[in-house]
């Protein structure tokens, strides 16, 4: 079945990106080799996140010798988009992975990131998936629309994270406020939401992510889940207002038991860092995964759409890393 078989991709990418998590390391070379040891930062481990940065990890310690440079990379699990800009900003991790409108946030000193003033060092390598937000409930809860989330138990995300950040905002474009008008506000990790709301201890959660993820496959093949569609006049302001967001759909036959098109919004899952990591780990970074591209698209659904140029380019609200950016003039794939 076509559930199964995403299933096992992204237990295949769980165990490639395994591969490549070791402790957090930094810029200055190995004890035991001249190595240049780098980090990405990334999500929970059934996220898009982590499996899209051990794919990244994995391309450029294969290209070592092809690329003659002496990069190592590996993964980090974290909270999430926030967490990771704050740690990214702090110093903490080399690279991480955030949501397009969060990096526009955090740049600007704005949204969640306004008490921590604009990050006019951030910089842009990549993006990857255009991550759609999935509001995931039960068929037959009565919950059909977010305006029926009002005195629910909701899963709206990691403290820190992404999901969290953007599940409070919707909330509120739809005249819910989380903290007075939920039953809960749980803070269950990704990996934890699906069997909650299988379990009957949720009645709903927020994801946004790629598509399919192995999280709410879970939910979908465990329970009769429903995907709520998101439109009308609230989500209309929101696109207005927040131009880094834009009107996608979860394609049909993407999770069990979904057999149309759901209208949602999304944004870019963008690879980024700051104007201080060194030119050379932007560069080789780029170009390990520009030239193994079609390697990361074989390597589960989420991926199959992706293109360079876009990559290069998409959910871009900050300056290239000047790395990064100089192999994409070289291979013109800069806009």
């Amino acid at each position: 079945m076509p559930e199964e078989k995403a299933v096992k991709n992204m237990i295949s990418l769980t165990a490639a990106v395994a591969a490549v998590v070791v402790s957090a390391a930094v810029y200055p070379a190995s004890a035991k080799s001249d190595r240049i040891l780098f980090n990405i930062g990334t999500a929970g481990i059934t996220g898009s996140f982590w499996a899209t940065g051990g794919q990244v990890c994995n391309l450029v310690n294969k290209s070592r010798k092809k690329q003659g440079h002496s990069l190592r990379c590996t993964v980090e699990s974290t909270a999430g988009s926030v967490g990771n800009l704050r740690a990214l900003r702090a110093g903490d991790l080399d690279l991480i992975f955030a949501q397009s409108n969060l990096e526009y946030h955090s740049y600007n000193g704005s949204g969640p990131f306004k008490k921590d003033g604009a990050h006019k060092d951030l910089r842009f390598v990549m993006s990857f998936t255009t991550n759609r937000l999935h509001v995931v409930t039960l068929k037959g809860n009565g919950i059909n629309s977010l305006h029926d989330l009002k005195g629910k138990r909701v899963n709206t995300g990691n403290p820190g994270s992404g999901t969290e950040a953007t599940s409070y905002m919707v909330l509120k474009y739809f005249g819910i406020d989380p903290k007075k008008d939920l039953a809960l506000d749980s803070k269950l990790t990704s990996r934890e939401q699906a069997k909650a709301l299988c379990d009957g201890k949720i009645d709903a959660f927020f994801y946004p992510t790629a598509v399919p993820v192995a999280a709410i496959e879970e939910a979908a093949n465990n329970c009769d889940t429903n995907i709520l569609s998101l439109k009308g006049p609230e989500l209309d302001k929101l696109l207005a207002e927040r131009d880094y967001f834009g009107p996608v759909k979860i394609p049909a036959g993407s999770y069990r038991g979904h057999d149309k098109d759901i209208d949602t919004f999304g944004y870019a899952a963008t690879l980024l860092t700051t104007k201080d990591l060194p030119d050379e780990i932007g560069y080789h970074l780029a170009k390990a995964v520009m030239n193994g591209f079609e390697k990361i698209k074989k390597t589960a659904p989420m991926f199959k759409l992706l293109e360079r140029k876009m990559s290069a380019n998409f959910g871009k609200h900050v300056p290239y890393h000047s790395g990064a950016g100089r192999y994409y003039k070289e291979a013109g794939l800069a806009n």
